[in-house]
């Protein structure tokens, strides 16, 4: 069929309607002259991925990245970044990799693209703060850590400012700071480079005396742990001792006023102190003056004077009328609150008020020391100091010793074989007879042991539970198994009777360790517990 020419016009005027009306939806014909209103497309969205090593967090502004935990944000394209590095305690910031770069804290760029940020932190070194506290009074630490009192060494990451705060109690007054503190104000910053000491001291008021003289943490007050390694020979050692005992008299004596060093406890400068009137109270003597104890030679073959010594026993604050242990080898101690200074002698005599003694020695700052003499001082054969090891009667009149306790035993290894913390040895062994014990080594009675089904005295039952605890080092021999009582000649001249009279009531010292099992005590290993070298 065949259309007319009007028919094919009409079509074609509808076909270029229809085609305009679909230029005029999309947005303009040829000419681009449209009337049709236009949107302009929306910004695309960045991501901003962060990763973070050691410990610390990283923040964005505008918001959007808090890592730790959301580490991935989306910022509009052309958004200024500023990211924020902060350290956890104990780190430092170490720096900036991927899109940032450089050590400073915070990092500033814009973000036009996916991008990727890394933060790294590393931890600071720790460093131990050690604080020891003469008289009546406590410290306490900013940043927690120091509570002394009781806990008297914590560790703070370098660069840390400790604020430390001394409190007087009982009516005493905050004397001063000594160590890595001086001064008389009660308060203390110390900034942590190094490990570091403190000393505070407290005058007046009433005043318990503490065995502790030496660094809260000198081997002596450190407890065994119930896993420590034992010494592979042990159990020969063990036997050893348990021989000793019986051969030597059958028992175990507890030596009081014979073969044991008074301590005298002294107070040289600061508002006196009082003590408690219980008789079992460690006594407090105040001295004003001094005395020069001479260097005697009489104890060795060639007279010779050590001049070192002689300079230690300058100006000795000996309270008058104070006498040495009996004995042949008449020791006595001397420790002085007031500076911390300990003293020990060895054959020590006073004759017409001139003091003289064989061998001894000194400690300055007691309270920063291992408690352990310099080789070769000290009375004892090991460069022990008698006072840390013998056992007081505020400890049994307590029930609680809380502290190594020295042990004396006949026959011990040749001289050259020893353990820390001995520093030399007077054991003999000419017949080099086998597992003979060495000076200086420690043990402790067998942790499995039931003390409580022993049926031992009290005191004994006392001492089996620090022997459990802290155990005993050989710091010396003797004619027979022993261990040393603070000697009671230092309560009589303060005036107290004599107090193991009601403490041991009517057991022979020498029966009052009856029962205990010297067959279970466990060796540790040789030189255990001595510190490592830097």
């Amino acid at each position: 069929m065949t259309l007319g020419a009007d028919m094919k016009c009409m079509m074609q005027i509808l076909l270029l309607a229809c085609l305009a009306a679909l230029l005029a939806a999309c947005g303009g014909g040829a000419g681009g002259s449209g009337t049709a209103a236009s949107t302009a497309p929306a910004s695309l969205g960045v991501t901003l991925s962060l990763s973070v090593s050691g410990s610390g967090t990283v923040t964005s502004s505008p918001a959007g990245i808090d890592c730790g935990s959301t580490c991935s944000a989306s910022f509009s394209s052309g958004t200024q970044i500023t990211l924020t590095a902060a350290p956890a305690s104990g780190y430092a910031f170490a720096g900036w990799g991927g899109a940032c770069s450089g050590t400073t804290s915070t990092c500033t760029f814009t973000l036009s693209q996916t991008q990727s940020v890394s933060a790294s932190f590393t931890q600071l070194p720790v460093y131990t703060l050690s604080v020891s506290v003469s008289g009546n009074g406590a410290v306490a630490s900013s940043p927690a850590g120091i509570s002394c009192g009781s806990t008297c060494t914590a560790g703070f990451a370098s660069g840390t400012q400790v604020t430390l705060t001394a409190t007087p109690s009982n009516g005493a007054t905050f004397s001063g700071w000594g160590g890595a503190c001086a001064g008389t104000s009660t308060t203390c910053a110390v900034t942590m480079g190094q490990a570091q000491s403190v000393t505070a001291s407290f005058g007046g008021g009433t005043i318990t005396l503490s065995s502790h003289l030496f660094a809260p943490t000198s081997f002596w007050y450190q407890p065994i742990p119930a896993n420590a390694p034992l010494n592979a020979n042990s159990a020969a050692y063990a036997q050893n001792l348990a021989s000793q005992v019986q051969t030597y008299y059958g028992d175990v004596n507890l030596n009081t006023d014979t073969y044991a060093a008074p301590v005298y406890y002294v107070q040289t400068s600061g508002t006196p102190y009082t003590t408690s009137s219980d008789p079992n109270a460690t006594p407090l003597f105040q001295v004003s003056g001094t005395v020069d104890v001479a260097s005697s030679g009489a104890c060795n073959s060639s007279g010779y004077v050590d001049p070192a010594l002689a300079a230690q026993w300058q100006g000795v604050p000996i309270p008058a009328g104070a006498t040495v242990a009996k004995g042949t080898d008449k020791e006595m101690d001397i420790y002085d609150i007031s500076t911390q200074t300990f003293w020990e002698f060895w054959v020590m005599s006073n004759t017409n008020g001139q003091w003289s003694g064989c061998w001894g020695g000194r400690i300055q700052n007691a309270g920063q020391s291992d408690g352990i003499f310099p080789n070769p001082y000290g009375g004892s054969a090991t460069g022990l100091p008698y006072e840390a090891g013998e056992i007081t009667a505020a400890e049994l009149a307590s029930g609680k010793i809380d502290h190594v306790m020295g042990i004396a035993i006949v026959n011990a290894a040749a001289w050259n074989v020893f353990s820390w913390p001995a520093n030399r040895s007077d054991g003999y062994n000419p017949n080099n007879l086998p597992d003979q014990i060495p000076e200086g080594i420690r043990m402790r009675l067998d942790p499995s042991v039931d003390v409580d089904a022993l049926n031992l005295n009290p005191i004994a039952r006392t001492i089996a539970i620090a022997a459990q605890k802290y155990g005993f080092v050989v710091w010396d021999k003797a004619g027979s198994v022993t261990l040393r009582m603070s000697n009671p000649m230092s309560y009589q001249l303060a005036g107290k009777p004599n107090p193991y009279v009601a403490l041991f009531g009517n057991t022979a010292s020498y029966a009052i360790l009856n029962g205990f099992p010297w067959d279970k005590m466990q060796f540790l290993p040789m030189n255990y517990g001595q510190p490592t070298s830097p």
